[in-house]
């Protein structure tokens, strides 16, 4: 994706557009006038930099909606996955290794860590 385009900026070249367009209809019969500069031309890019913008809005609206969607549907997923995982542990036990055929984590007995021994003195 380009580079984010700031609301400063697209009310920057609106204005600008508008003002361009009147500034063209003002002085358009004037002598040795541009003909490339059309007031109505402006005005439609104008009309449609507009239009593509509240598009874009109420797709990432839709989009950041669609995302908080997810998001829920995720995370109620995860904790009904817990559960379970919680209810096969107290069915079959934590270390049975049948748990792992629901995919569920065979927790092992913990080790415990014996200090170092001392170095020999010389």
């Amino acid at each position: 994706m380009a580079g984010k385009l700031t609301s400063v900026r697209y009310d920057s070249l609106v204005q600008r557009l508008e003002r361009m367009a009147d500034g063209i209809a003002r002085h358009q019969g004037e002598d040795n006038f541009p003909q490339n500069l059309n007031d109505k031309a402006i005005r439609t890019a104008r009309q449609e930099l507009e239009d593509f913008r509240e598009k874009y809005e109420a797709l990432a609206k839709s989009a950041e909606q669609a995302y908080d969607s997810y998001l829920g549907s995720f995370k109620k997923a995860e904790a009904g996955l817990s559960k379970n995982d919680d209810t096969i542990r107290g069915f079959y036990g934590k270390k049975n290794p049948v748990i792992a055929d629901f995919g569920t984590k065979v927790l092992s007995a913990r080790r415990v860590k014996k200090a170092p021994e001392p170095l020999p003195s010389k």
